[in-house]
């Protein structure tokens, strides 16, 4: 406990002493920070992109909370520990953070692409507020900024950060790695929602009974991709030890999901968020597992595009026996699927142009 307090303090210093030689220099400070120890290494190589070759009068800073060192500029430093952290210009963060520089510009990345609800809606007014502390939130498409205005709304807050419009980083990094990409769709993938936020609608009790169908019925690789807050949790161990020694399964804990996405030929969700970017990424399609339609519509999601282009990017089922003849209809179409899907990733506005557009965004700000 004492060492721990020391050594944020002894980084504390440090980073001050860092800002104040290059405040000097007339640099302008960009604070990056991630609070999450199980989801840093998921999102820092295409953070590190956008800001990769910025102009001069910037310097970035990266923060984090995880056990191990991580790059050049880099630095551990529990969240509780940034508000000693002074002349910061601009702090930015992926993740919801509670703790901040002093008088910096807040700005929050939302690192969903689409416009699927960000937690359950009894947990969202207590999101909302954490919000409020940020003056701007980025999002990836318009379709998401409409839904996230309209969240704000529903509480009747005095104010709102400003939402902003910017594309989805992560998406323009994987298609650029992606056109050098030959692998072989050999692969079925599995990629559920984080459990915990959307407990009724969750298939992680389902998974078990569709990996034996899928590995009796089919030829495929089968991969169970858990969210990555999701790996330790004891429903995920009991299936990664039940599969480990048969070898068309695989239990993906990769940071980066690039290898997963671009064999698999199909995905199997819930309601993740990433079905979107899968799909966006390597055109293959989705089938979405219903468990309650009727708490979809109680919840007033059946106006999201998330869920009105569900049918676009692949097929809704309500069902976990419906999984086989469904897999055998998309396969018939598969053609026609590739084909809606970039034409729906062709209505993103900032398609390969996010890196740019938030560039001058912060340029703007400053």
């Amino acid at each position: 406990m004492i060492s721990s307090i020391v050594f944020n303090l002894v980084n504390v210093v440090k980073i001050n002493l860092l800002i104040l030689l290059l405040k000097s220099k007339k640099k302008k400070i960009i604070f990056f920070y991630h609070p999450k120890k199980d989801l840093t290494l998921i999102h820092n190589y295409y953070i590190e992109h956008i800001f990769k070759d910025y102009p001069g009068k910037y310097h970035i800073f990266y923060g984090h909370d995880t056990e191990f060192k991580i790059g050049k500029n880099y630095f551990y430093i529990k969240q509780g520990y940034l508000k000693f952290i002074l002349w910061v210009d601009i702090f930015i963060s992926n993740n919801i953070c509670n703790n901040f520089p002093t008088n910096s510009k807040k700005i929050y990345i939302h690192h969903n692409l689409y416009d699927d609800p960000w937690v359950s809606r009894i947990k969202e007014r207590e999101m909302c507020q954490r919000l409020l502390k940020y003056d701007f939130i980025l999002v990836g498409t318009n379709e998401s900024m409409i839904r996230v205005n309209e969240m704000f709304l529903r509480y009747n807050f005095n104010s709102k950060p400003i939402i902003k419009e910017v594309g989805y980083a992560k998406l323009d990094f994987l298609l650029d790695h992606l056109k050098n990409n030959n692998k072989k769709k050999d692969s079925i993938l599995i990629a559920p929602t984080l459990i915990n936020n959307f407990l009724e609608l969750t298939i992680i009790d389902k998974i078990e009974k569709i990996i034996d169908n899928l590995l009796i019925e089919t030829n495929f690789l089968i991969i169970l991709r858990p969210h990555p807050a999701d790996r330790k949790n004891s429903k995920y161990v009991y299936l990664k030890e039940k599969y480990k020694e048969n070898i068309r399964f695989s239990f993906d804990v990769s940071e980066n999901y690039f290898d997963t996405y671009s064999r698999s030929k199909l995905m199997i969700t819930d309601m993740s968020g990433t079905a979107y970017t899968f799909a966006f990424l390597v055109l293959s399609p989705v089938i979405f597992l219903s468990i309650d339609e009727k708490k979809i519509d109680e919840n007033e999601y059946t106006n999201y595009n998330f869920y009105l282009n569900r049918n676009k990017i692949g097929k809704v089922i309500f069902d976990g026996k419906e999984i086989l003849n469904t897999i055998e209809s998309i396969f018939k179409d598969y053609t026609l699927y590739e084909k809606n899907i970039f034409k729906l990733r062709g209505n993103m506005k900032y398609l390969n142009k996010t890196k740019s557009e938030i560039q001058n965004f912060i340029e703007n700000l400053s």
